[in-house]
């Protein structure tokens, strides 16, 4: 039986048959930043990718604000775990969502919210990357959590 991530499924968003970054693959992408004038540290990064509407998105170690560290302070591990998403898949979850999940709507302060399939069912997460392609933070949200078609909190919902 193949190896698998969550749950069994080899074609699921966390399982460990999904294709890793490669360094070369991270060079292409920071030199594509650099070029166009991002700031970016290198060694800090964590995983790289492109977005569907062309821009790279990448994630840094980071601090206790943003990156990774911001996503797996405790609190949140603790979240992302009742929400079915062990910690050692919360990066790939995170990626298969804004590389391929569906943008069901926004959350908070216009925070985008995904719906990405995973071997466990349909998880949500919310993922905040920031006009230059930063990954600042994500969160799980639960299926009963009513979200906006519209990023904009005062726009009214139409009937």
């Amino acid at each position: 039986m193949p190896e698998s991530g969550i749950g069994g499924r080899t074609d699921a968003p966390g399982c460990a048959a999904e294709p890793a970054d490669t360094a070369a693959d991270h060079a292409e992408l920071i030199a594509e930043l650099r070029r166009r004038g991002v700031k970016i540290s290198p060694r800090k990064v964590v995983r790289m990718t492109r977005l569907r509407d062309g821009r790279v998105a990448w994630l840094e170690t980071g601090s206790t604000t943003a990156g990774l560290a911001h996503i797996l302070e405790a609190r949140k591990v603790r979240t992302f775990e009742r929400a079915g998403v062990p910690r050692e898949w919360i990066v790939t979850v995170v990626f298969a969502a804004v590389e391929r999940g569906r943008l069901i709507g926004y959350h908070g302060v216009g925070r985008p919210v995904y719906e990405v399939e995973t071997d466990a069912g349909v998880r949500r997460v919310s993922v905040d990357v920031s006009d230059n392609g930063f990954i600042v933070g994500a969160h799980p949200v639960s299926l009963r959590t009513k979200v906006r078609r519209h990023r904009d909190r005062t726009r009214t919902e139409s009937p």
